[in-house]
C-alpha cells in the first residue's frame, strides 16, 4: 500500500502518531509538504484521502531466533494468498494482511510458525529450531556449515534415516544409494565381506577411492564402524569441498560423525535387537535328468561321455517314471556291458549343500550428561551364519565405542573417543569348488561314496556337501584399537583453537589349512585328488597409524557481513608389517600347525612406511547469507616421492547465490522458497602411486631360484634385476569444475539439488616408454596420461503431511562417463590406453545370425561333425571351417574375411565398440508413510545402463563337456528346424566363436532391486511411560527382496561383474527386531 498524503501543515505538526508509522515501516521520505511512505519490499496500492482500507492492514514485525538474533531472510506468506516477503537484514517485514489472516513464517532449520492477525501491531516473531536441525547443518572438513551456506559439493546423510529397520551391519551397505555420485561396489555376499567405494566415477589408472574419516580420524574401511553408532554422513565431492584434506582427499572425503551424549540430558539406556533369516537370492536352475536326457537326445547327441547310448537312457528313464520298482533301488541300472544309467534325480547340488542362514545384531548405549559433561558408551555385536550347511561359514563382530565431552574451564573443552573392533570370519576351505561344482554337476551325478577300484577304499563323490564337509576352515582373526583426543579452547569471542591427536593400532591374522581329499567325480567316475599336497599356513598384518592436527577458527559478523577463517597444520604416518609362513606335509589334517608339519618351510616378510604432512587455510564470506564467497588452499607433502618433488599447493574456490533473497524474488516466495546457485574450481595432488611405497628409489627384490644349491640342499637366493626410475615424476594433479543448483519449493515440502561437474586427473603416473624385452625390466613411470570425467547428479525430496498421516518420497540419480585426453605415447593396441579412449569399452563383434545350410555350397550333406565349404561371398572367421550353425559375425570392413586386423585403433578389422562396462544411470528411491504409531517404509536402488560380457557355463550350454548339467534357459540352440535360436549349434568341449566379445554374450546389466520394505510400530508414550519406557518400537523387515534383471538366472545383478555364477550369491533377508529406550 502506497500512501500518498496530501498535507497542508508544516512537519513539525504532523501528528506524533502518523510520524511512528511512518519510522516503521521501510524507506520512509518526506519531500516538503508532501509525504511519501513506500515499503522497500511491496508496492502498495494508492489509498484516497489517506485513509485505510478496513479490510487491509500493513502488519510489520521482527522475526528472531531463540538468542534474540535477528534472522534474515525469513519466509512470511498469507496462507492462501500470493501475498509474502522476506525479511531484511535486522530480520524486519512489512506485508499486507486483514484481520484474521494467517502469516505463515518459514526459514531452513527452524519450525515453522503461524500468526493470526488482529489489527496492525508490531509483530515480535521468535522462532524455534527444527528438532531435525542436524539434517540443515552440515559436517565439512575440520568444522561445520549450514546447509544452506554451502557452495562446494557436499552430500549430507543421517544415518538413522538410512539404516532405519534394515537388518544389515555394514555401513556401505546401508549408505548405498541415498548419497549421489557415491557408488558402494559389493562383490560378493558373503558374511562380513566389506564393501569398495567410489566417488563420481573413475578417478585414476592408478587407483583411488575416497579418504574415510570417523570423527576427523581416520579409518582403513568403513565398516569397521558399527552403523548404529553413526549420527550423519558428509559425503565431500568436489575439490572445493575435499581440498583442506590434501593427498589423501583427491578423490573425494567420507566425514562420520558418530552419535554423541547430551549435556544437561538424564540418563538414557537404550537396546536394539534384529534377528533375520537369510537365504540366497538368485541360484541356477539345472533341468532335471529326464528334462537333460531328452535334450541330449534333441540335441543328437550320441553319447555324453558318461552315459554311453543317449536314445536308451531315455526309453530306460520313460519305463522307470512308470515302473520304478522294476529297477534297483538306488536307481541305478547297470546294463550288460557294466554301462550305468541313473535314472533319478539323485542330488539337489543346492538343497544338499545351502540352508536357511541366521543372522543376530544386538546394541546397546547408555548416554548423558551434565551442564559439564556428556557421554556417551555403546556396545554391539553381529553372529552371521552363512548360508552353508557347515558351522565353517560365520562372522562374528564386537564393537565398543565410547565417546567423553567435557569443560575443563569455562572456555577449555576436551573430547575423548575410544573404539575397539574385534571380528572373526571362518569359510570352507575350497568354497570356489563348492560353488563351482553346485553349479555344473549334472542332476544325475550321484552323492553318495563309491569303492576305488583299486584299493576299495569308499571315496565321497565331489559334491558341494562332501568338500564342506571334508575341508578344513580358513580362519581370519583381527581387532583394531583407535584413540582419539581433542582439546578445544576458546581464549575470546568467536576464536576457537583446536588440537587433535590419533592413534590407531590394527592386526589380522590368516589361518589357512589344506589336507588332501580324494572324490569320486560323479560326472565321469575318475577319482579326483583336491590339494596334491597338504600344508598349514599364516600371515599377520599389523599397521600403526598417528595424526596430529591443529587448527584456528575465527568467526566474525557485523552488520550482514559475517566471516570465518580458518588456518591449521596436519601430519599424518603409518607402517605397516606383514610375515608369512607356510608348511607342507601335514602330520594329521585335524591338529594343523608348523610343529606338526614335516615338510618344506616358506616364508616371507614386508614392511613399508609413509607420511603426509600439510598446511591448509579456509576463508568463508558470506553478506547477509545471500552471498556466499570460499576460498581454500593446502600446501601438502607426501614422502612417495623423491626430496624436492614432495610438496605441492593446491587452492581451491567456490561462490554461491541465494536468489531467492533477492528483492526481484518476492513474488515466488509462496511458491519458490529457496533457490541458490553455487559454483567451484580447485585442484587437488593425488599421491597415490599404487602399490609403490618407494617409487623414486630402485629396487632389487629377492627370489629363491628352480636350482638347488647342492652343498645346503636348499635353493640358491637370486637377487632380481632392478627397476628403472624416472627422476621427473611428481604428483597426479585432480582438477574438478562443479556447478549446482539447490531449491525448495511449495513451503520447501519439494527440495533438491542438481550438480554438473567435470574432474580432470592430470599426468597419471604410466609407463612412457616401449623397452625391449631383453631389458629385463619395465620403464620407469612417469606424468604422461591425462583423464577427464563428467557427469551430473540430480536429488530430490518430497516430504509433507494430511491430516495425521506423514509421508516423504525421495530419490537420486546420477551418471558420469571418463575419457582419456591425453597420452604421450601410444601402443596403438585397443586393448591399451588411447587418447578419445572411454575407461569400460567394449570392443568386440557384431553379430548377424548362424551360418545357415544356404550359406554352403550344394549337395554337401552330413551331420554337424562334417567339414562344409562356404559360398563365394560369405565370409569365414579368420579363414576358419565352419559347419552350420555356427554363430556368424559381421564383415564390416568387406575384406572378405571377419578378424581382428592388427588389434590396433588404425586397423582392427571387424572389431567395433559394442558397449561400456560401467555402470551407468544409477539410482536409488526412498519413501515412508506413518500413521498413529505405525510407520511403512521402502527402498530400491538400480543401475539404468550397464554393458556385460557373460562368457561362462551359465551364458552358453555345453560350456566344456556334456557331462555338466544344463540350465532351464540354454536349450535355445540352433537346429536346422530351429534357425532363429539363440545359441549357436551343440559341440562338446569346443565352445568356438561364442566365446569372442560379441553382442549375443553381452547381457544388459541393468536392474532394479528392491532393496528393503520395513513395517513398525511405536507403542504410545501413554502406554510405556508408566514401565519407565520413553520408546519402544517393533518391526519386521526384509533386505534384497526381488532383482528385476536381464541376466541369465544365477548370475548376481547388484555383485560387482560376477558372471560365473559360482560365488557366494547375495543374500536375501526376513528379519524382525525390538527398539527400546529407557
Amino acid at each position: 500500500m502506497k500512501l500518498n498524503l496530501a498535507l497542508s501543515k508544516s512537519r513539525d505538526q504532523l501528528p506524533k502518531t502518523l510520524l511512528l508509522c511512518g519510522l516503521l515501516t521501510y524507506g520512509t521520505t518526506m519531500y516538503g509538504s508532501e509525504a511519501k511512505v513506500a515499503n522497500e519490499r511491496k508496492h502498495i496500492a494508492p489509498v484516497e484521502n489517506a485513509v485505510p482500507n478496513p479490510q487491509q492492514n500493513k502488519i510489520t514485525g521482527q522475526v528472531l531466533d531463540n538468542a534474540g538474533e535477528p534472522i534474515i531472510g525469513a519466509n512470511i506468506i498469507v496462507k492462501g494468498k500470493t501475498t509474502g516477503t522476506i525479511t531484511d537484514i535486522d530480520g524486519k517485514f512489512s506485508i499486507d494482511a486483514k484481520d484474521g489472516d494467517v502469516l505463515l513464517i518459514t526459514y531452513i532449520g527452524y519450525m515453522p510458525k503461524e500468526i493470526t492477525v488482529k489489527g496492525n501491531a508490531l509483530l515480535n516473531i521468535k522462532m524455534s529450531e527444527d528438532s531435525q536441525m542436524l539434517n540443515e547443518v552440515v559436517v565439512v572438513g575440520y568444522g561445520t556449515q549450514k546447509k544452506a551456506n554451502l557452495t562446494g559439493s557436499v552430500a549430507s546423510v543421517k544415518m538413522d534415516d538410512a539404516l532405519g529397520d534394515r537388518p544389515i551391519a555394514s555401513t556401505a551397505q546401508a549408505l548405498q544409494g541415498t548419497a549421489p555420485g557415491l557408488q558402494i561396489i559389493t562383490n560378493t555376499g558373503r558374511p562380513g565381506q566389506s564393501s569398495d567405494l567410489n566417488i563420481r566415477g573413475y578417478t585414476s589408472i592408478n587407483g583411488g577411492g575416497p579418504l574415510v574419516l570417523v570423527d576427523n580420524a581416520e579409518v582403513e574401511s568403513i565398516d569397521d564402524i558399527n552403523p548404529k553408532d553413526i549420527e550423519s554422513v558428509s559425503v565431500l565431492k568436489d575439490a572445493s569441498a575435499s581440498a583442506i584434506y590434501g593427498a589423501r582427499g583427491a578423490f573425494g572425503v567420507i566425514l562420520i560423525t558418530t552419535k554423541q551424549g547430551k549435556r544437561n540430558d538424564k540418563v538414557k539406556v537404550s537396546y536394539n535387537a534384529n534377528f533375520a533369516f537369510t537365504q540366497a537370492t538368485d541360484l541356477p536352475q539345472k533341468l532335471n535328468t529326464y528334462e537333460t536326457a531328452k535334450t541330449f537326445q534333441k540335441w543328437e547327441v550320441p553319447s555324453n561321455g558318461v552315459i554311453i547310448d543317449i536314445d536308451k537312457w531315455v526309453s530306460l528313464l520313460e519305463e522307470y517314471q512308470q515302473n520304478p520298482s522294476h529297477f534297483p533301488e538306488n536307481g541305478i541300472y547297470i546294463d550288460e556291458n557294466g554301462n550305468k544309467y541313473p535314472l533319478k534325480d539323485s542330488y539337489d547340488y543346492w538343497d544338499m549343500a545351502f540352508q536357511n542362514g541366521f543372522e543376530q545384531i544386538h546394541n546397546v548405549s547408555v548416554s548423558g550428561g551434565t551442564e559439564k559433561a556428556a557421554y556417551r558408551v555403546s556396545l554391539g555385536y553381529t553372529n552371521q551364519d552363512g548360508i552353508l550347511i557347515t558351522d565353517k561359514d560365520s562372522y562374528k563382530r564386537y564393537n565398543l565405542n565410547t565417546n567423553l565431552n567435557m569443560n575443563i574451564t569455562s572456555n577449555l573443552t576436551a573430547s575423548i573417543n575410544l573404539f575397539y573392533k574385534n571380528d572373526s570370519r571362518k569359510s570352507p576351505g575350497g568354497m570356489w569348488k563348492v560353488f563351482s561344482n553346485g553349479v555344473l554337476y549334472p542332476p544325475y551325478a550321484q552323492d553318495g561314496y563309491d569303492k576305488d577300484p583299486s584299493t576299495g577304499d569308499l571315496i565321497p563323490y565331489w559334491t558341494p556337501e562332501h568338500i564342506l564337509k571334508a575341508e578344513e576352515p580358513n580362519r581370519n582373526n583381527g581387532d583394531d584399537l583407535r584413540i582419539f583426543g581433542r582439546l578445544e579452547w576458546k581464549p575470546i569471542k568467536g576464536l576457537a583453537i583446536n588440537a587433535e591427536y590419533t592413534f590407531n593400532k590394527s592386526n589380522k591374522y590368516t589361518n589357512n589349512t589344506a589336507i588332501i581329499n580324494r572324490y569320486m567325480d560323479g560326472s565321469n567316475g575318475q577319482i579326483e585328488e583336491f590339494n596334491t599336497v597338504s600344508s598349514y599356513s599364516r600371515a599377520n598384518t599389523n599397521r600403526m597409524y598417528q595424526s596430529f592436527s591443529a587448527t584456528a577458527r575465527y568467526d566474525y559478523s557485523i552488520k550482514g557481513h559475517n566471516l570465518s577463517a580458518l588456518a591449521g597444520v596436519n601430519y599424518e604416518d603409518a607402517d605397516y608389517t606383514y610375515f608369512m609362513g607356510k608348511r607342507q606335509d601335514l602330520i594329521s589334517g585335524e591338529t594343523p600347525s608348523f610343529g606338526t608339519a614335516t615338510g618344506d618351510m616358506t616364508v616371507d616378510d614386508n614392511y613399508y612406511e609413509w607420511a603426509v604432512a600439510g598446511m591448509f587455510g579456509r576463508l568463508n564470506y558470506n553478506f547477509q547469507e545471500k552471498y556466499l564467497l570460499e576460498f581454500s588452499a593446502r600446501y601438502d607433502g607426501s614422502s612417495r616421492f623423491a626430496p624436492g618433488d614432495r610438496f605441492i599447493f593446491v587452492p581451491s574456490g567456490s561462490v554461491g547465490w541465494h536468489v531467492s533473497r533477492e528483492k526481484f524474488m518476492e513474488s515466488l516466495a509462496p511458491t519458490l522458497n529457496s533457490l541458490k546457485l553455487f559454483a567451484s574450481y580447485g585442484e587437488i595432488g593425488n599421491q597415490n602411486t599404487g602399490s609403490d611405497y618407494y617409487p623414486y628409489l630402485s629396487v632389487m627384490n629377492t627370489y629363491n631360484a628352480e636350482w638347488i644349491n647342492p652343498e645346503t640342499n636348499l635353493p640358491y637366493l637370486t637377487i632380481g634385476t632392478p627397476n628403472i626410475i624416472s627422476s621427473g615424476f611428481t604428483w597426479e594433479k585432480v582438477r574438478t569444475l562443479n556447478l549446482g543448483i539447490d531449491f525448495g519449493l511449495f513451503n520447501n515440502r519439494l527440495t533438491g539439488t542438481f550438480e554438473w561437474y567435470r574432474r580432470q586427473t592430470l599426468g597419471m603416473l604410466d609407463a612412457a616408454l616401449e623397452l625391449p624385452t631383453v631389458l629385463g625390466t619395465k620403464a620407469p613411470k612417469q606424468n604422461v596420461t591425462d583423464l577427464e570425467t563428467k557427469g551430473w547428479e540430480i536429488n530430490l525430496n518430497w516430504k509433507d503431511q494430511i491430516g495425521k498421516v506423514k509421508y516423504s518420497i525421495g530419490g537420486n540419480l546420477f551418471d558420469s562417463r571418463a575419457h582419456i585426453t591425453d597420452v604421450k605415447i601410444e601402443s596403438g593396441n585397443i586393448g591399451s590406453l588411447y587418447k578419445g579412449k572411454e575407461l569400460g569399452e567394449i570392443w568386440g563383434y557384431k553379430v548377424i545370425g548362424f551360418y545357415d545350410i544356404d550359406d554352403f555350397e550344394e549337395g554337401v550333406a552330413g551331420n554337424y561333425n562334417d567339414t562344409f565349404t562356404l559360398k563365394e561371398g560369405i565370409a569365414p572367421y579368420k579363414n576358419k571351417s565352419h559347419i552350420p550353425g555356427d554363430i556368424r559375425f559381421a564383415d564390416l570392413d568387406n575384406s572378405g574375411e571377419v578378424n581382428w586386423g592388427n588389434n590396433t585403433l588404425d586397423d582392427h578389422g571387424d572389431k567395433v565398440r559394442i558397449g561400456n562396462s560401467r555402470a551407468r544411470f544409477q539410482y536409488g528411491v526412498n519413501g515412508s508413510v506413518a500413521y498413529e504409531g505405525f510407520d511403512l517404509s521402502f527402498f530400491l536402488q538400480g543401475v539404468g545402463k550397464k554393458d556385460r560380457i557373460i562368457n561362462s557355463y551359465l551364458s552358453r550350454p555345453y560350456y566344456s563337456s556334456f557331462t555338466y548339467g544344463i540350465f532351464e534357459d540354454q536349450t535355445d540352440v540352433w537346429a536346422e528346424n530351429n534357425p532363429n535360436a539363440y545359441y549357436p549349434r551343440v559341440m562338446s568341449r569346443n565352445y568356438g566363436l561364442f566365446s569372442e566379445n560379441n553382442t549375443r554374450n553381452m547381457y544388459n546389466g541393468a536392474y532394479l532391486n528392491i532393496k528393503n520394505i520395513t513395517l513398525g510400530y511405536n507403542l504410545p508414550s501413554s502406554i510405556i511411560k508408566k514401565w519407565g519406557i520413553s520408546k519402544m518400537r517393533f518391526y519386521v523387515s526384509g533386505e534384497n527382496l526381488y532383482i528385476f534383471d536381464h541376466l541369465p538366472k544365477g548370475i548376481q545383478s547388484d555383485l560387482h561383474d560376477e558372471s560365473s555364477g559360482a560365488g557366494y550369491p547375495a543374500l536375501r533377508k526376513f528379519s524382525f527386531g525390538l527398539d527400546v529406550t529407557f
